[in-house]
């Protein structure tokens, strides 16, 4: 016979084997899992679940924070892709992600997000994200998407320069569209409020 016993509820039973009247030994492992048993597991396992869940929660947040804080002042920005200009490299749909020039000065082979304008630098046509292919800093650089065949024709000087591309996000561009934003946000909300009724069914069929 075996008897579980369990004198403080922050600690794991103890499971003792019954021989004789006299005979009581401890014993690592009894020949089934008793009701105390499963109830410290699962006080356990929620513990551990809500300190996991609140070390994610902590970073998630310092993360955007920080992410937010150098964006605003303009350590790093973000893009989406608008074109497949670059296609091969990264798509037209991606987040391309940029630092400020003044941290990382730009080289040739970069990929860098500038201020494009016609030859006689009259007016601004887009900002482009296209790979650095030759010149010089002082002089103005040579940039070609990728994907295309012939590089620009105007050069692009220092001051157009406005970020230097350290990676991309695919697809991420596509989720920021409206309709995209909407489904998304009902989902969270669907499952916030339906969430733990969802998971007391689950308990509970579990339980049965």
């Amino acid at each position: 016979m075996y008897v579980i016993v369990q004198t403080d509820p922050s600690r794991a039973p103890k499971a003792y084997r019954v021989d004789s009247p006299a005979g009581l030994y401890l014993v690592d492992k009894p020949p089934f899992t008793s009701e105390l048993m499963r109830r410290f597991r699962a006080r356990r396992r929620a513990r551990f679940e809500a300190w996991a869940k609140g070390i994610a929660q902590a970073i998630i947040v310092i993360l955007s924070l920080g992410i937010a804080c150098l964006t605003f002042f303009g350590v790093i920005q973000m893009r989406v892709v608008l074109s497949d200009s670059m296609s091969g490299t990264f798509n037209k749909g991606d987040v391309v992600v940029a630092l400020n020039p003044s941290i990382v000065p730009p080289r040739i082979d970069d990929i860098v997000i500038f201020h494009y304008y016609n030859i006689d630098r009259t007016e601004k046509i887009a900002d482009f994200s296209h790979r650095i292919i030759g010149g010089t800093s002082a002089g103005g650089w040579q940039t070609k998407g990728d994907a295309n065949d012939e590089p620009e024709l105007s050069p692009v000087l220092k001051d157009d320069v406005v970020g230097v591309v350290i990676g991309w996000v695919p697809w991420a561009g596509n989720l920021l569209q409206p309709n995209i934003m909407i489904l998304v946000v009902a989902v969270i909300f669907a499952a916030y409020v339906a969430g733990p009724e969802l998971r007391d069914r689950i308990r509970t069929r579990k339980a049965t």
